[in-house]
């Protein structure tokens, strides 16, 4: 996904066999979301704080 390349179908698949469907929703948010947190953070070099 942070690649921006489509999931196949085969890999979905796979994931089906581990995960509910639900899960494998949620998990996709997340990392669409950290993904585009992180394409904000890295041109602006935003950093945690160091205290």
């Amino acid at each position: 996904m942070t690649r921006r390349e489509p999931v196949s179908d085969e890999l979905w698949e796979t994931l089906r066999k581990h995960y509910p469907e639900r899960e494998l929703g949620d998990l996709a948010g997340l990392v669409s979301l950290i993904n585009a947190l992180n394409l904000f953070g890295v041109p602006l070099h935003l950093r945690p704080p160091l205290d």
